[in-house]
This record gives C-alpha cells, sequence and structure tokens, in this order.
C-alpha cells in the first residue's frame, strides 16, 4: 500500500504520546520517557507520530462493495440450498477479502480525515459489516 504524498491531513492534533525506549539494565525492562525529554541530536533521524492517509477510488470502493454483495448472494444460495459454509473455499476466499477491506476501511474512517465520499465509505463498511455478521452467524449455527 502506498500513501498519497499529496494528502494532508486537516485539524491534526499535536500527538502527545509517550515513547518507550529499552533500559540499559540487560533485564529487558522499559522506561518510559515524556515528550517533554530532551530531543536528540539533529544527526539522528526524527520520529514522525503521523500515519499516511489513503484514498480510495471509486474503483476500490466499487470492487468492496462488489465483493461485499458477492458474498451476500453466495450466502443466500448456500442457505437455500442447505449447503453449509464452512469448508466452501469461494466462501472463504471472499469471506477473507472482505474482512481484509472491512479493516482497512475502518482504519480509514477511524483517522478523522476529511474525505468527499464518506458517506458511501460509511455505507459500504456498514454493508461489510452485515455480511460478516452473517456469515459469522452461519458459521456458529453450522457449528453446534
Amino acid at each position: 500500500i502506498e500513501a498519497d504524498p499529496t494528502f494532508q491531513l486537516k485539524h491534526a492534533p499535536p500527538a502527545k504520546a509517550r515513547r518507550q525506549q529499552p533500559a540499559n539494565n540487560g533485564a529487558g525492562a522499559t522506561q518510559r520517557t515524556s515528550s517533554n525529554a530532551p530531543r536528540p541530536p539533529s544527526s539522528q533521524s526524527r520520529v514522525v507520530d503521523a500515519i499516511p492517509v489513503i484514498q480510495y477510488t471509486g474503483d476500490q470502493i466499487s470492487g468492496m462493495l462488489d465483493s461485499c454483495m458477492l458474498l451476500n448472494e453466495m450466502l443466500n444460495t448456500a442457505e437455500q440450498e442447505g449447503k453449509g459454509v464452512m469448508g466452501d473455499d469461494i466462501i472463504t476466499s471472499i469471506a477473507v477479502q472482505v474482512r481484509q477491506d472491512h479493516r482497512k476501511l475502518s482504519i480509514l474512517l477511524s483517522s478523522g480525515a476529511e474525505m468527499e465520499n464518506l458517506d458511501v465509505l460509511l455505507s459500504v463498511a456498514d454493508s461489510e459489516t452485515a455480511v460478516i455478521q452473517r456469515l459469522s452467524t452461519l458459521v456458529e449455527k453450522q457449528g453446534a
């Protein structure tokens, strides 16, 4: 995944996180230092308290929604035909993709970054959540 170097967060609060550094006692203990501690000399690299935010294209969002809808259709078919969803390689691979997309989308939505297509992203995330919950319910029923 590559970050878009032209995208900048707006209204990003300054980070005041505490950093942990290994102690020199050799016991593997950690020592906490606050962000007010003396800074290392400028010859050392600086640590940046930020993560890149990736904006999804329309095609990527469409692909996420297509995967979600396909998984939902496959679950409908499996339910109607009385087939199990556990052990089905196609359902498993699509479910893995939907979960990965959902994880990435959740991180993006929780970043607080301003997005033009926020309503669409929220709708896709809701659809993914619903189909993942439905899959979990079906797996629990088959496992019981």
